[in-house]
């Protein structure tokens, strides 16, 4: 598989995983990345629930869980990896979330960092591929018809 440098997120999918991490908030959310791989390139179609347990600073899964597995029988598309939030926190990955993704097989791991305060909330998204690199997070967008 080539090297993995960019994702591609539609903008409504970042705006959905925004509005339930936003929901849950302090605690942490997360879910599988759907997609395809092609050139170097994620594009990405969803993001899918998968069950968990949340604390404001650490994710539980069921012992018999692989979040690069759950579900797949059911998808068109390649499970790539996770995407999760960290209340409070940069979406810098933790040594915990370096070996998940490691230990899971992820191809791709988002991390999305909400910060609140009492009159405003600041949402970061980044995306790492197994080299630990930062990809590039290109966002995307219907275009919207001439004159409206």
């Amino acid at each position: 598989m080539a090297e993995l440098t960019e994702i591609v997120v539609d903008a409504k999918v970042l705006e959905g995983f925004k509005r339930r991490a936003l929901k849950v908030y302090p605690l942490e959310l997360l879910e599988q990345v759907v997609g395809r791989v092609a050139e170097g390139q994620v594009r990405v179609f969803a993001f899918q629930a998968i069950e968990h347990e949340a604390t404001e600073r650490d994710i539980t899964l069921d012992d018999d869980v692989n979040p690069m597995t759950e579900g797949e029988d059911q998808r068109r598309y390649d499970i790539l990896g996770t995407i999760h939030s960290h209340p409070m926190d940069t979406v810098e990955p933790s040594r915990l979330d370096w070996s998940s993704m490691k230990e899971d097989g992820e191809f791709v791991m988002g991390v999305c960092s909400i910060r609140k305060t009492a009159r405003r909330r600041f949402v970061s998204f980044a995306f790492f591929n197994r080299k630990r690199e930062q990809m590039q997070l290109t966002i995307s967008e219907r275009a919207k018809a001439a004159g409206a």
